[in-house]
């Protein structure tokens, strides 16, 4: 395990040191001049207070903030603009919600980013410490507004939390100046939910137009491996701290990769499923005549379910480098566990099945690390750690697992 814990802290190392992520796009500047080349692009959940900026690919760093840019679009894959704008300060997590309506804004110069362009308005999103929020902008004003949604707790009883929804308003008042006498989408605004996908398609509705084909934000795949794992006793038993021998066996996997950000491809949540089996192999030659000599042996079959969180630590179209971490949920049967006690005595041989009582569920830490080629084939190696499978007090059998597999991305790219 230290090994494989080792090389996995010196591959992050050595590729976050070297991956950037710079993208073709270009920055317009305060001056209105025009810079081509390319813009380091980052996931992040707050939206960006500056931007690095390469003229060449392999030319000098430069940093635009919002005192040297007006515009910055990154590989047609986000675009932010500069605005001075109002920036309401409520929270809208329940634990930090205000008693009443906080209307406290803060007026501030930052990016915004473009979600939803078009001949009448634009759709902006702003995220900072606080909260998310989104803009937008007439064609006939210089400046968005806050589309505002305020979350708060009731002034006479603190335990009922309220919205107060002012940007469905917002919206129908825009729908009626744009598209008026548009019935079916005025019905649309009722109940619309503050969020991107909900707002950009109604945003598109205002503009006549249709909301533009974004890229998908999962990907399925399967794959086969090779699993090595190892089961063993620790603690007071009569087998003492015994360690069987390695098995291997198969693996199945199939899952979904769900993107932060699909543009990016760093951070994404993975759920795997994967089948496989494990053995268990133990014996205890004790030579007392009134103690026997002991053996115990099963087969576990195995389904793990795994959710985990996965990051490219050098992303690009051709190649990925990744780490993942989660844990294994394991739903396990058994088969042939079966206890022997042998009187060298007597020459009698007592043979017990599921003497040993054997857990149906455990859970088991997991850390995975892996090459990524082309966005169609991945190879992977995955420890997972030294987990129980029974529940006595003074000793237990634990199971340890190592495993190498290539996974199969199916059609989403």
């Amino acid at each position: 395990m230290k090994y494989f814990l080792t090389g996995c802290m010196l591959l992050a190392v050595l590729t976050s040191k070297a991956q950037s992520n710079f993208l073709k796009g270009y920055v317009i500047t305060i001056s209105k001049d025009t810079l081509n080349g390319f813009v380091d692009y980052k996931e992040s959940y707050r939206s960006p207070t500056s931007f690095r900026f390469k003229s060449t690919i392999e030319g000098k760093v430069q940093v635009f903030s919002k005192n040297d840019a007006e515009e910055i679009n990154i590989s047609n894959q986000a675009h932010y603009s500069k605005f001075i704008v109002n920036v309401s300060q409520s929270k809208r997590d329940i634990p930090s919600l205000s008693v009443g309506i906080n209307l406290t804004t803060l007026r501030d110069t930052v990016f915004l980013q473009v979600l939803q362009d078009g001949k009448n308005v634009t759709l902006y999103s702003y995220e900072d410490i606080i909260k998310e929020r989104f803009y937008i902008k007439d064609k006939e004003v210089s400046e968005p507004v806050e589309l505002v949604k305020e979350v708060y707790l009731d002034e006479v009883n603190n335990a009922i939390a309220k919205s107060r929804d002012q940007y469905l308003n917002q919206l129908l008042l825009l729908l009626n100046k744009y598209q008026p006498g548009s019935k079916n989408l005025e019905k649309r605004v009722t109940g619309l939910e503050y969020k991107g996908t909900a707002l950009k398609k109604i945003t598109a509705d205002i503009n006549g137009d249709v909301v533009a084909k974004s890229s998908y934000n999962s990907k399925f795949f399967a794959g086969l491996g090779l699993n090595a794992s190892n089961a063993s006793y620790r603690g007071e038993s009569s087998f003492g701290n015994q360690s069987g021998k390695t098995n291997f066996s198969p693996v199945l996997t199939a899952g979904v990769d769900i993107y932060f950000n699909p543009n990016i491809g760093k951070l994404l949540f993975r759920t795997e499923l994967s089948f496989l089996m494990n053995k268990g192999d133990f014996s205890a030659i004790l030579n007392e005549t009134y103690r026997p000599d002991v053996t115990h042996s099963f087969k576990q079959y195995s389904a793990v379910l795994t959710p985990q969180i996965l990051y490219n630590l050098y992303n690009t179209s051709r190649v990925k480098v990744f780490l993942a971490a989660g844990a294994g949920f394991n739903f396990s049967a058994y088969a042939d566990n079966v206890s022997t006690s042998g009187y060298s005595l007597t020459n009698t041989i007592t043979v017990e099945k599921d003497k040993v009582k054997l857990e149906t569920f455990n859970l088991s830490p997991q850390i995975s690390a892996g090459l990524t080629f082309n966005k169609k084939i991945q190879l992977s190696a995955t420890y997972s750690s030294r987990s129980a499978i029974s529940r006595y007090i003074h000793y237990n059998v634990y199971i340890e697992r190592i495993s190498v597999g290539v996974n199969y991305f199916f059609n989403r790219k």
